[in-house]
């Protein structure tokens, strides 16, 4: 959005809406009214909707879902899906769509943020990192906040404290803060280990088998320099043994918004067990990035290093019979298991997307 009129950046199946740069005005069609006034709209019948953009009729969309890219209590955009066939879309559709919506927005905001910091003067990551801290982590806390029958006002919005003991028998959490929570239903999504050590009580076998439970950590380079040329790609993989990482991404090659103009971004990932020599991988990864071509090492002005810790699990000889034992035991006192550390497996983003629906689902 840029204030008068919304304008397409992205498109999956509708390619032609970002190629003819349509223009949406703000409060006229499907976008434009879920744009201005910012809620879901749902159109079950495209030929008895109001649609201004030609396009989704040219290519034979029937029904469409849409709500609102919010970011810091501002409108920034769109995101709306659509169906070939006839389709009736659920409040719990719509609410998948948000629960995406509010991860978009925060990314497209920290990225122009970002865009906007350097081209006034902040040249390092440190400086950028200072400036955007206190409205990521505002806007973070609304994500995260307990849901609880008490609703609290925004003014009360934090970041949730840190779990620190778990009491399945009485449905109870403890906080790092000291704070008890009594809970109806629970959702576990962090590693499967770590939610056993939270346990207040736990069998010798789920603990065995927790113990067992092995995964690989990934430490990523993250690289912003000058454009230098050198091959253009999405991502590209490493098998040799000569390389000490095994994947190289390009974000700015995906969405020429992540980095300012006339400049790259790259992320470079090692794999590996115990803590890692940051400083080192830092290095290597600036060294690989100039031997092939993509960087010059006096034009790079951004470099730091983020661990994963528990990043890709090992599907070892232990893996089937011990992930089984854990699950078992949360399963037994009703707590839901979702995404790729919570059921203990490798997944997509929209597997990890669709196993938080089916979730909600089983809770509903």
């Amino acid at each position: 959005a840029d204030g008068k009129a919304l304008i397409p950046r992205a498109a999956k199946g509708l390619e032609e809406e970002v190629e003819r740069g349509v223009r949406i005005p703000l409060g006229k069609g499907f976008a434009g009214r879920i744009a201005e006034e910012r809620h879901p709209i749902v159109i079950d019948d495209l030929d008895q909707g109001d649609v201004v953009n030609p396009i989704l009729r040219e290519k034979g969309i029937r029904s469409l879902m849409g709500v609102p890219l919010m970011a810091q209590g501002k409108i920034i955009g769109v995101i709306h899906v659509g169906a070939l066939t006839p389709r009736k879309f659920t409040d719990a559709d719509v609410n998948l769509l948000h629960l995406v919506a509010d991860r978009v927005a925060l990314a497209i905001h920290v990225g122009l943020e970002y865009q906007a910091l350097f081209d006034h003067g902040c040249k390092t990551i440190q400086d950028i990192d200072r400036q955007i801290a206190v409205p990521i982590a505002h806007h973070l806390g609304c994500l995260q906040r307990p849901a609880t029958r008490e609703h609290r006002q925004p003014s009360e919005q934090s970041l949730l404290p840190r779990v620190q003991q778990l009491d399945l028998a009485r449905r109870r959490v403890r906080l790092a803060s000291g704070e008890e929570l009594a809970y109806d239903a629970l959702v576990l999504t962090a590693p499967l280990p770590a939610c056993v050590r939270l346990l207040t009580e736990a069998p010798a076998p789920v603990q065995d088998a927790a113990s067992r439970l092995r995964a690989v950590s990934v430490t990523v380079v993250e690289i912003g320099a000058r454009d230098c040329g050198g091959e253009r790609f999405h991502w590209a993989y490493f098998p040799g043994k000569e390389f000490a990482f095994y994947r190289i991404g390009s974000p700015s090659q995906v969405n020429p918004a992540l980095a300012p103009a006339g400049f790259r971004s790259f992320a470079v990932e090692f794999a590996h067990r115990g803590a890692p020599d940051t400083g080192r991988l830092i290095e290597q990864a600036i060294e690989a990035l100039s031997r092939c071509g993509l960087v010059q090492r006096d034009q790079v002005v951004l470099s730091r290093a983020r661990t994963i810790p528990t990043a890709y699990v090992l599907f070892d000889r232990h893996h089937a019979q011990a992930r089984a034992t854990v699950q078992g035991h949360f399963e037994q006192h009703g707590v839901e298991l979702a995404g790729r550390y919570g059921k203990w497996e490798y997944s997509s983003m929209e597997d990890a997307l669709l196993s938080g629906r089916d979730a909600a689902r089983n809770l509903a």
